[in-house]
């Protein structure tokens, strides 16, 4: 036979016989389609007439979402760029396109390169200029919506968008020089445990984006680009060109997942989104991370769909149990599989997948949405018990329901088995009696996965629920769906009482979920201390609801005239000097107060639903002391002269403040006071301020704060505490002299709140006379304060600021460096000037302490303890009644 005659041969064997089945023939037709496109799919459709209409729908439906089809190899269509006259490159917008990256849900991917305002390589999207269509386009502005309202550090940051003179729509979004997830694991040959870390923090991005209310709907290795950072691996999300936007009206979400439209990858899509594109919630993003963990743990899909046609796909992704890790992969015995993952053979890696991983694995795989996590964050949160040897939330499934799956897939089988049951009565009944064994175990091991569920939402709350970027706010649903968790867990853990732990470890013999409960011991005899945790957070949750859903209504739109006003005016040079013409936008959280008529400086509110705005009388102090919301005052931003010079210029100057260097910082906001105590207590319901003999009222700063409490608490506010660089730049106001008053001290009388001569008399309590200073330190006058002072109730600096000097110490924001950087080292950050590197820390038993600073002084400090330049460090868990706080927040520009 000629070779001819034999390519002839093969070319009539691959082609469809006339009576061929349609999923063949589909088959067949995609080949072509990425071959010859529509040309060669009409030609098939010549040869199979009653099969032309449902042919060509089910390929272009295909190419739809991109399933099958992309641009040509190279660059964007003529219609689509201009070349650049400098370099010859295409152009899309301001982006030169440098090489085709791939194709994603709707649109090619390049790698482009902008030169200005920033050189930086960007991944350019380029939707279809084949399928120019409203859907299509509607698709591509919904992950522009997307990607634009997510800043999360696992998730590819959007940088620009927009249109070409054609009419086609462009993104550009964060370049992530990574390996798709998988590959990234098994080229590293990531253990087990790594790999799990790993994909808990992919969890962390991908809760972000459902907390902003997307759904990624397509999570995949390919998705998901791992690049070693610092070096360290870190996950990066990309492509929400299939997200769905939990918040988006009826319409767009019909019009967005047609009924039909198949969205998504079929190995890792969840049987709802199969059946139904309309009907998915996250619970869809939990199957596919639950996916992507069975392929990264055992080297498969849990259901091996390749090779499948749709239909019989589609059908076992809906009828289909996947077995369990363990069981697949102790039934492949791929010894390169547990070598891969540090392993030296198969049955290393069973004993390592069973129990756990199965378990947190089949839970995240559940048919049924209501079987699975409620959240990725409680997926990851599991992951996470498992790498701290913690037991986990996640259970076998019940008998009962893998007895109606079985029934269910095999109903003759059991119809006939079921004639033989009588014979296996005695036996049923001793199995039963096992089960109730393993039923009271059970009820032993649920008590401490009840401890679990408390530390669980301690850290839930902790972390990203409580702790939002200036100028965003909570999210309701997450707040919501926290206080049900946290009012379910309590209620378990009343009715569960305290006594449950002695009872379980005395009976039975141990097995190894005993072994389990006793190595969690220590957890559950914490969950006393968890309960009143989850209390107190519970208290803070609920105060935050009401401001979350009233920030955006009661600071911008009831205050829309009033920011108007005030963003004019801060633009006005002749009007605001200090501001240069500063360009502001209104700022979420804060109502604009006034302009102090003294120092030309904005004064604003930082709103909360049961506070009030500051009211001034004609000195510029506040009348309603006990109720009013912080004020902020907006500084200019600028470059000053930060700590003191050398001992011979400075006999005071102490070695931490040296050497003295030039610092800038961008515009931002201060508090003009520091926070009081009545403050505090709207905010949280309690007051951790000492209770001295003086009495003090709610006019008076708070104090007997630690810095961790106070970053939480104004982090949960939007708000922050200041770095050194701000607090120092705002405590001068301008001046270069040892004291914001002046040079001497005694240019400080009757300005601040120190150790006069009133500090050393018997009106100080028993347990505050150990902390008085040498009566040498003291100053020969008297502020008229034996201890703290009201808030303003002493001189403002040139800014407008009070008490920067004495009163109570000061939380900065930035780990403590014992020196300055050297000129030419990395320091200061842009922007907020925060000092870089770790800082100190020691650990004392099991707990970690990082050294923070404060600053300004205290009604116990000497003279020379009040310089502008002058830095303490103290331990960030540490409270005394010296201690207080400022608050501070960034301008944030719009997103």
């Amino acid at each position: 036979m000629s070779r001819g005659d034999r390519q002839r041969t093969q070319a009539d064997a691959s082609r469809p016989s006339p009576t061929a089945d349609f999923e063949s023939l589909l088959v067949r037709a995609l080949e072509q389609f990425e071959q010859g496109g529509e040309v060669a799919v009409d030609d098939l459709c010549v040869q199979f007439p009653q099969h032309a209409d449902r042919l060509r729908a089910e390929v272009m439906r295909m190419r739809a979402v991109g399933l099958i089809g992309t641009m040509a190899e190279g660059s964007p269509s003529d219609a689509e760029a201009d070349a650049s006259p400098a370099t010859g490159s295409m152009m899309i917008g301001p982006y030169a396109i440098v090489r085709r990256l791939g194709a994603g849900g709707m649109g090619e991917v390049y790698l482009a390169r902008q030169s200005a305002p920033i050189a930086r390589d960007v991944a350019l999207k380029v939707i279809r200029a084949a399928l120019p269509s409203a859907t299509e386009r509607a698709r591509f502005v919904a992950e522009r919506q997307a990607l634009s309202s997510m800043q999360h550090d696992g998730i590819a940051r959007v940088f620009d968008a927009g249109t070409t003179a054609a009419g086609i729509a462009w993104l550009s979004m964060e370049y992530v020089d990574g390996v798709p997830f998988t590959a990234f694991c098994d080229a590293a040959c990531l253990g087990v445990r790594a790999r799990v870390a790993l994909l808990a923090d992919v969890c962390d991005a991908v809760q972000h984006a459902h907390q902003n209310g997307v759904i990624h709907r397509d999570l995949k290795p390919g998705n998901i680009l791992v690049a070693v950072q610092d070096g360290r691996a870190r996950p990066k999300v990309i492509d929400f060109g299939l997200a769905k936007a939990l918040d988006g009206s009826a319409a767009q979400r019909s019009e967005l997942t047609q009924s039909g439209l198949l969205l998504g990858s079929i190995g890792y899509m969840s049987p709802e989104q199969a059946e139904d594109a309309r009907q998915v919630d996250t619970r869809a993003d939990v199957y596919s991370l639950g996916a992507l963990l069975y392929e990264t743990l055992t080297g498969t899909l849990p259901l091996a769909v390749a090779g499948d046609s749709w239909s019989q796909a589609l059908c076992r992704l809906r009828e289909d149990e996947p077995v369990p890790p363990s069981a697949r992969v102790a039934r492949t015995a791929d010894v390169a599989v547990a070598r891969a993952r540090g392993l030296r053979h198969g049955r290393a890696l069973v004993s390592l997948l069973r129990h756990d991983l199965d378990w947190i694995t089949q839970r995240a795989l559940a048919k049924e949405p209501a079987r699975r996590y409620a959240s990725v964050s409680e997926l990851a949160a599991d992951l996470r018990r498992f790498l701290a040897d913690e037991p986990v939330v996640a259970r076998a499934p019940e008998v009962s329901y893998l007895v109606r799956k079985f029934v269910r897939r095999h109903r003759v089988a059991v119809g006939a088995a079921s004639l033989l049951a009588l014979t296996g009565v005695g036996v049923a009944t001793q199995q039963v009696m096992n089960a109730h064994r393993i039923a009271e175990r059970d009820a032993r091991f649920d008590r401490l996965a009840l401890g679990q569920r408390l530390r669980d939402l301690v850290r839930r709350a902790e972390g990203e629920l409580l702790r939002i970027a200036p100028g965003t706010r909570h999210d309701v649903r997450a707040l919501r769906a926290w206080l049900d968790d946290a009012r379910a867990v309590l209620a378990a853990h009343t009715a569960q009482g305290e006594v449950g732990l002695a009872a379980s470890m005395a009976s039975g013999s141990l097995d190894i979920r005993d072994e389990l409960l006793a190595a969690g011991a220590r957890a559950l005899t914490d969950a006393l201390e968890r309960f009143r945790a989850v209390g107190g957070l519970q208290q803070q949750v609920e105060q935050r609801l009401p401001w979350a859903q009233q920030v955006e209504e009661a600071t911008l739109r009831h205050a829309a005239d009033v920011w108007s006003a005030a963003i004019a005016s801060i633009a006005d040079r002749a009007e605001c000097p200090p501001y240069q013409g500063l360009q502001l936008t209104p700022q979420l959280g804060l109502i604009p107060l006034r302009r102090n008529p003294v120092t030309m400086l904005w004064e604003f509110r930082v709103w909360t639903p049961n506070g009030a705005p500051a009211v001034f009388d004609a000195d510029g102090r506040v009348t309603n002391r006990l109720d009013f919301d912080p004020v902020v005052v907006l500084l200019p931003g600028g470059t000053f002269e930060m700590g003191s010079g050398d001992a011979k210029n400075d006999p005071w100057s102490y070695g931490t403040e040296r050497p003295k260097h030039p610092v800038s910082v961008a515009p931002f906001f201060l508090g003009k006071h520091e926070l009081t105590r009545g403050q505090w207590r709207r905010w949280r319901g309690t007051d951790p301020s000492d209770r001295p003999a003086v009495p003090h009222d709610d006019s008076h700063p708070l104090n007997n704060i630690d810095w961790l409490s106070a970053d939480a608490e104004l982090r949960g506010w939007g708000l922050m505490l200041p770095t050194e660089a701000q607090w120092e730049y705002g405590a001068r106001a301008g001046t270069t002299t040892s004291y914001w008053t002046g040079e001497g001290r005694e240019t400080l009388e009757g300005k601040v709140n120190l150790a006069d001569r009133e500090a050393n008399t018997p009106i100080y309590t028993p347990e505050l006379r150990r902390e008085r200073v040498p009566a040498a330190g003291y100053v020969s006058w008297s502020d008229g304060f034996a201890m703290t002072a009201p808030v303003d109730a002493l001189a403002a600096n040139a800014f407008g600021l009070h008490n920067v000097a004495g009163n109570v110490w000061e939380w900065c924001r930035d780990p403590y460096a014992r020196v300055y950087p050297a000129p030419g080292a990395e320091g200061h950050a842009v922007g907020d000037g925060l000092l870089a590197g770790p800082g100190r820390s020691w650990t004392i038993g099991n707990e970690v302490m990082q050294t923070r600073v404060v600053r300004g002084g205290s009604y116990l400090s000497t003279a020379i303890m009040l310089r502008s330049a002058l830095r303490l460090t103290r331990p960030d868990n540490t409270s005394t009644p010296e201690n207080g706080v400022r608050i501070a927040r960034p301008v944030v520009s719009p997103r």
